[in-house]
């Protein structure tokens, strides 16, 4: 019974709301207009209760029914109660009077100005002068010295002298040095050799000779190596020892120098050297045999086994350095009894030379 009133209910409110539709046009726009876009709802569910439920929970969610939409609720009740009641009485049902809301009085209350609040009086914070910190020097630390290492000092190696070689003399640039200072002796039919030494005038040069070499004073021609003539003077002469010096007018000449050193050793090598047989010059060579010693003359001779021939006699006995031993002055040739000799030739010492005219020569003695 209940479900037969809700289905009569549905159908009779689905009519009337057609025909509200359909004859009130004019009756509000704005209601029509609201309800047509008023979205269509399509009953998906079976039950039919639950479809009426959801068609009026539907309706009455729409948010903006009228007071019309009411009273067609109340024709549409009226009507359902007549169809199952009978003659239903009719009630009016007064219309809501439409009380306008009055509008709110708009006092103008003037909106009190604003209290002005003082800001706060700040205090200057004075200004805090950084002292910036005193700087303690830290101690200076004077750091301990450290004992100073003598350096031990290294002896420097001496360098030895370089030694500048000395170009060695050969016998062959001794005798070669030598022959400059031998020169030949003519006087008369005689001749021989002599040894040019200096004196004491730079301007002339002496010659020391024998003196059995000279046969004519007034007649003497000295002959140099290069073959230079110059005539002689005799200056000094003794016939003791057979020594005769000739001074010629010649200078820058090579001499020998006279050196004292005493009688030389017996085996010194030595050269005779001189003119033989008034000829070519020529060297012979030997040692020293002896020193000897003339009672009868008392002077020094040098015995040597070095050639001695005539014409030797006024030149040079000299050693292998080229100084000057002697004035060669004769040789034996035979003993008493007749018997032959050689090798047997004698010089006298040249110490003895000077001894016997000291005041001609600058010597250098060297005893």
């Amino acid at each position: 019974m209940y479900k037969k009133f809700i289905y009569i209910f549905f159908i009779g409110f689905a009519l009337i709301s057609c025909q509200v539709d359909s004859s009130t046009d004019t009756t509000n726009n704005s209601l029509r207009q609201k309800i047509e876009t008023a979205t269509p709802f399509v009953p998906i569910f079976e039950d039919f209760d639950k479809i009426v439920r959801a068609t009026v929970e539907a309706r009455l969610d729409n948010f903006e029914i009228s007071s019309e939409v009411e009273s067609q609720v109340s024709l549409a009740l009226t009507a359902t109660s007549i169809a199952v009641y009978g003659t239903a009485t009719k009630t009016n049902t007064p219309q809501p009077t439409s009380t306008p809301t009055p509008l709110p009085t708009i006092t103008n209350t003037p909106s009190p100005l604003p209290t002005y609040t003082p800001l706060p009086t700040y205090t200057v914070v004075p200004t805090v002068t950084s002292i910036p910190p005193t700087n303690t020097p830290n101690p200076t630390i004077t750091p301990s010295p450290l004992p100073t290492s003598t350096p031990t000092s290294i002896p420097i190696p001496t360098p030895l002298p370089t030694m500048t070689p000395t170009p060695t003399i050969t016998t062959i640039d001794v005798l070669a040095q030598a022959t400059k200072k031998v020169v030949k002796i003519l006087s008369g039919s005689s001749g021989g050799s002599g040894v040019l030494v200096s004196g004491n005038d730079p301007l002339t040069t002496f010659i020391i000779t024998n003196e059995h070499v000279i046969e004519d004073k007034s007649d003497m021609l000295i002959e140099l190596y290069n073959g230079n003539k110059h005539e002689g003077q005799i200056i000094f002469e003794d016939k003791e020892i057979d020594i005769a010096i000739i001074e010629i007018n010649a200078f820058d000449l090579e001499v020998f120098d006279i050196l004292l050193v005493g009688p030389p050793a017996v085996g010194l090598e030595v050269y005779a050297l001189g003119y033989p047989l008034n000829e070519n010059y020529s060297v012979t060579s030997g040692i020293v045999s002896a020193n000897l010693y003339e009672e009868d003359s008392g002077i020094q001779m040098v015995q040597t086994d070095a050639a001695l021939n005539p014409g030797n006699s006024g030149g040079a006995l000299i050693n292998r350095n080229g100084a000057l031993v002697g004035i060669n002055t004769s040789r034996k040739e035979k003993t008493g009894s007749g018997r032959i000799v050689t090798n047997m030739g004698y010089a006298t010492l040249i110490d003895e030379v000077y001894q016997k005219s000291p005041h001609l020569f600058n010597a250098d003695i060297q005893r």
